[in-house]
């Protein structure tokens, strides 16, 4: 995957800083797997549901803090580790940039998502009518909708 690819260039890079830290997390880097990087995003997906204040608190095992599931499938650790390492795109690739370049970075992702939504939804033909309606007398339309803002 590009992860791995990116994460040999980092290291590759750093190298030198690396070696001289010796409690460095990046120490313990070790390919991933698609496998891997489907249940880190089944995670952040989950963090989206279940909100905490920090990304600590998902992984603590104090007991007023603890959501086991999060540890039970991945250590904190190893989650960090694919946060900073996550790629989807070669960055020497130019041509990619050239397409979108605002998105280029989750291009790969962005299409696969849109094919695949638009497989699953089709949009019907709605004559625009709503089920309910709402009576406001004091408006020239005595029958709409009434935004709250």
């Amino acid at each position: 995957t590009e992860t791995n690819h990116y994460a040999e260039q980092f290291l590759a890079h750093e190298k030198e800083k690396i070696l001289t830290l010796k409690r460095s997390r990046f120490h313990k880097w070790v390919l991933t797997t698609p496998n891997e990087i489907r249940v880190y995003l089944g995670l952040l997906m989950l963090m989206g549901i279940i909100q905490k204040l920090s990304l600590r608190m998902y992984f603590s095992r104090k007991h007023i803090l603890e959501t086991p599931f999060f540890p039970n499938v991945m250590s904190e650790e190893r989650f960090a580790l694919l946060n900073k390492f996550l790629h989807f795109v070669d960055n020497s690739d130019k041509e990619i940039a050239k397409r979108d370049p605002k998105l280029y970075k989750i291009l790969p992702i962005s299409e696969h998502l849109k094919n695949n939504f638009q497989k699953v939804y089709i949009l019907s033909k709605e004559k625009g009518r709503l089920s309910w309606k709402q009576y406001i007398p004091l408006k020239a339309s005595w029958f709409g909708i009434k935004m709250l803002e």
